[in-house]
């Protein structure tokens, strides 16, 4: 995966959150091995690089 410029990663409209939910759904689908444990999936997500928000966003989708 390309990593997004860091504008993106400090986005928090409800918008961006759900575009981001409904990747997660895709690559669940297309790439599950993305999904092997909590480490990969947030290395393979750029967990890191991101906000507050989006961190949430992720973990509650994880979850």
């Amino acid at each position: 995966m390309k990593p997004l410029s860091q504008d993106y990663y400090n986005q928090t409209s409800q918008d961006v959150q759900d575009q981001i939910v409904k990747n997660l759904n895709d690559y669940k689908k297309s790439n599950p091995e993305y999904f092997t444990d909590y480490e990969s999936f947030k290395r393979n997500f750029s967990y890191d690089a991101r906000d507050d928000v989006q961190k949430n966003t992720l973990d509650q989708w994880y979850k």
